[in-house]
């Protein structure tokens, strides 16, 4: 089944092992088409209801592409809107320059280049090893955000 993806959207995503992560979306570019960033919170629970509130992101957010034969397998399971600091997990350097949303910052530094993330927009297989991994090894991340209703505003399902 397709997916119409969007910020602040939650989703299980099958592993492959019969597990599911439980992952964000955190920027949906409308630059670069079927580009999604996206935060993973853990191994999706079993069965029960999970709250997303209060969850904090593992790893680093990871790009890939969002298409209808990559969504096809994705559960949407809940939405909490962003919040406006959120977007600051999407700078980054691609090219050159500096990013933040789909807005060109400028040029980027040699420091710049040295310290932001770079834009690598991962395929299936890969995205789906890397987010097996930070499950996995549920390590805190550059950038552990933890997601609050005060910060994102009312949850719809």
């Amino acid at each position: 089944m397709s997916t119409e993806v969007e910020e602040g959207d939650f989703y299980a995503i099958p592993l492959g092992d019969g597990r599911e992560a439980l992952c964000r979306v955190l920027f949906k570019s409308n630059y670069f088409r079927n580009v999604v960033l996206l935060g993973c919170c853990g191994f999706n629970g079993t069965g029960r209801e999970r709250s997303l509130e209060g969850l904090e992101l593992i790893g680093r957010p990871t790009y890939t592409s969002c298409n209808e034969r990559t969504t096809r397998t994705w559960r949407r399971v809940g939405h909490i809107a962003l919040g406006p600091s959120e977007l600051d997990l999407s700078l980054r350097t691609s090219g050159g320059i500096v990013w933040k949303g789909d807005s060109v910052l400028g040029d980027a530094s040699e420091d710049q280049m040295r310290c932001l993330p770079k834009m690598d927009v991962f395929g299936d297989r890969i995205f789906l090893k890397k987010i097996l991994r930070d499950c996995e090894e549920g390590n805190a991340g550059v950038s552990a955000q933890q997601i609050t209703a005060g910060d994102a505003g009312n949850p719809r399902a």
